[in-house]
Order: structure tokens, then sequence, then C-alpha cells
């Protein structure tokens, strides 16, 4: 059974959206054909079923040679948080609310950055949350697109260093 990351912001239409195909494209880029090992979902805490990703994000990944035409946002649910091996948020809000819609799952639900700081990466900023570019333009879109890969890239690099057997791998 491949490991499931879940990645999770509000509406499931910009960040999570971002950093779900940026998740996909480090994993391919790392993993080659092992990355079909590794489940990577998205989802929102206020997400309605259905909704389509922000045009700005779109455009941003589209530059980025990615496809977001096809995302349909998803609330996140207590199944989808059991699931998981792993479930990383935009801000500590959206991490202290699955919390408390499944407290057995608190061990291994994580703010994107702090996560990142527990395995030794160095996450610029002076906030654990990643902001929200809902409603703004497309170059605040870019600059968290931009923030968020550079977090992705890092923290695939270390979940899945160079040289280190990957099948089946689960951190």
């Amino acid at each position: 059974m491949p490991t499931r990351i879940l990645l999770v912001c509000t509406g499931n239409t910009c960040r999570s959206t971002m950093a779900e195909a940026l998740f996909r494209k480090h994993l391919a880029q790392r993993l080659g054909a092992g990355a079909d090992q590794v489940e990577v979902l998205s989802a929102g805490t206020d997400a309605v079923e259905g909704d389509l990703a922000s045009p700005q994000a779109i455009e941003v990944m589209r530059e980025r040679a990615l496809d977001l035409t096809h995302h349909r946002s998803h609330p996140v649910t207590e199944s989808l948080l059991s699931q998981a091996d792993l479930v990383l948020t935009m801000t500590g809000r959206h991490r202290d609310r699955l919390v408390e819609m499944l407290p057995e799952a608190r061990e291994k639900i994580h703010t994107l950055r702090a996560y990142l700081k527990e395995l030794g990466g160095a996450p610029p900023g002076d906030s654990e949350d990643i902001s929200d570019p809902f409603g703004g333009d497309t170059e605040l879109y870019r600059q968290t697109a931009d923030q968020l890969d550079r977090l992705i890239r890092e923290l695939v690099d270390r979940l899945f260093p160079a040289g280190e057997a990957q099948e089946g791998e689960k951190r």
C-alpha cells in the first residue's frame, strides 16, 4: 500500500492544490517510477465539494508546466485523516481544527513548515503559517507557489534521500 500524504488548507482551491501538484512533481523527479508508491492528496477544512482551483492557481501552475484544470476541491473528512500516513497543513489553525476533528490522529498532523523543521530543515520566515493568496492577484499566487515549491522540494529531499531504498518506506 502506498504512503498517503494529505495536504490541507481552507478551501482546497489555492495553497493545498498547488502544494499537491508541486509535491507530485518533486516526487517524480526524486523517485522516478517509485513515485507511485506515494499517494498525494489535498483537501480543505472549509472546502465545498467539487469547486475548481482558482484561476490564478491554474495560471501559476501552468507557468510551471503543471495542470490544475481538472482539480476539484474536497472537504477534509475523518476518513481522509485516518487513512493518511502524514497530514501537512498550511497553518496552525488548520492543524488545530484537524486535531479537534480526529484527536487520535494528532501525531501525524503537522504544519508543513513545522514538520520540515522537525526533519532538520530550515524553513525561511518567522511564522509556521503559509499565507493564503485567495482574492489576491497572480503575483501573490506566484509568491505563494515559490514558497511552497522551496518547502516541498526540501521536504521531498529529506523524506526520500538520494540513494536510499524508497519502496515501502514511510516516515
